[in-house]
């Protein structure tokens, strides 16, 4: 009987140090794949903010969608930051994070997500509001009015973003001790304190509002882009069509890159909905939910730059 028992033990521990190594090279993997996103998001994004405010350096007065995309490329490296100390969990031994750390990494990524989905809300409301054809001068000169404040919006973007987001680090402390660790990175988890589910209920609230403009932002853009190719069909000018094709590209753009970002999120709302129930921590979960964090500031900057005329190397 002792015998079976040491052959059991002895084939329970290769076992056990295999689970091992598959778990730790699967940590590994995932790692990787986010350190590439926030490397490539970054530098994407930084030659998207500089590409769109050289024109403001040279004294040129910028568009409204340069403003944006500005804006938005900031936005999108404070987001992208927010996945680096995920990153240091596979190379660093100890717990760099304290619960201010905690707070300050909180803060930063919800503030910075609150931005990029209210500044995509201006630039999909910006993008329909340029297709509306003007008939009356007051319709001139409401257009012109909304146009006018695109610029004003995105600064209120930040100001709304920063408002909603200072409660966040008083709802999160440090890791706590008293969890039952079972891997071990799991001290790295940062942890929330109780009464936050009326705070969750605002934020869903909030968010819902700005989906809801840019899916009826999308609505109106298609339906003007289906009359201007109706239109188009029946007035066959070379001129037309030359004057069309910019304001077609931009939209089919900004439609492209409001669908990435909805589709993004509701995944990323999924995952992070199931962490919330089964309250499954472990170092692939974070990691996986960070790639989903950080997946639409990477392909943002790179979708933009692709379809940028104005940028033949990226578009070779």
């Amino acid at each position: 009987m002792d015998q079976d028992q040491d052959m059991h033990s002895g084939t329970a521990g290769p076992r056990l140090s295999e689970n091992q190594a598959l778990s730790t090279a699967v940590d590994m993997a995932v790692t990787c794949i986010l350190l590439f996103q926030i490397v490539v998001g970054n530098m994407a994004n930084v030659i998207l903010f500089f590409h769109n405010v050289s024109p403001i350096l040279l004294g040129s007065r910028p568009k409204p969608t340069q403003v944006i995309f500005c804006h938005l490329a900031i936005a999108n490296v404070c987001l992208l930051s927010t996945g680096i100390p995920p990153i240091m969990v596979a190379f660093v031994t100890r717990c760099p994070l304290s619960a201010l750390g905690c707070q300050v990494v909180y803060f930063i990524h919800h503030a910075a997500h609150v931005t990029v989905l209210c500044s995509t809300s201006v630039l999909s409301t910006y993008q329909a509001v340029t297709l509306i054809p003007v008939s009356t001068g007051r319709m001139m000169t409401i257009r012109r009015h909304v146009l006018g404040l695109t610029s004003h919006s995105c600064c209120t973007c930040w100001a709304y973003s920063a408002l909603v987001s200072v409660f966040v680090p008083m709802k999160i402390t440090g890791p706590q001790d008293k969890l039952n660790h079972t891997h071990p990175h799991d001290p790295w988890f940062c942890s929330s304190q109780g009464g936050i589910l009326g705070y969750v209920f605002l934020l869903f609230v909030s968010n819902a509002i700005f989906i809801g403009i840019m899916c009826w932002a999308c609505g109106s853009t298609i339906l003007l882009l289906y009359r201007h190719q109706k239109r188009q069909q029946q007035i066959h000018t070379s001129s037309h069509r030359h004057r069309g094709s910019p304001e077609t590209r931009a939209a089919y753009t900004v439609l492209l890159l409001v669908v990435t970002f909805v589709l993004f999120y509701v995944v990323d709302s999924a995952f992070t909905f199931y962490i919330t129930v089964y309250m499954r921590f472990s170092l692939w979960v974070l990691n996986v939910s960070c790639i989903l964090h950080v997946c639409f500031p990477t392909i943002s900057p790179v979708l933009l730059l692709l379809r940028d005329p104005r940028m033949p190397t990226f578009r070779f």
